[in-house]
């Protein structure tokens, strides 16, 4: 059985037992709201690992997405970031 969480933004659905969760219902090549980043950065920091199917982003779009959630969150670093 999965479990789902669903809001007005985002579909959230857990991929195994104790972490990950895939992310739909956003399109990370646009412009995000405030709220919408909130939402998946408290994903990121419940599930710990977050997946997006079937985005076309490409690599300065992830550069733009990237550091709006992860404020406040230090993993390793980033290509090109240092330690």
């Amino acid at each position: 059985m999965t479990i789902t969480h669903s809001s007005a933004r985002l579909d959230i659905a857990p991929t195994s037992g104790y972490i990950g969760a895939e992310i739909s219902g956003v399109d990370l090549g646009g412009q995000l709201d405030a709220a919408t980043v909130a939402e998946i950065r408290s994903a990121l920091l419940a599930y710990k690992v977050i997946f997006f199917r079937d985005q076309r982003i490409g690599l300065r779009g992830a550069d733009r997405f990237r550091p709006a959630v992860r404020q406040g969150h230090r993993g390793p670093p980033a290509r090109g970031e240092s330690a």
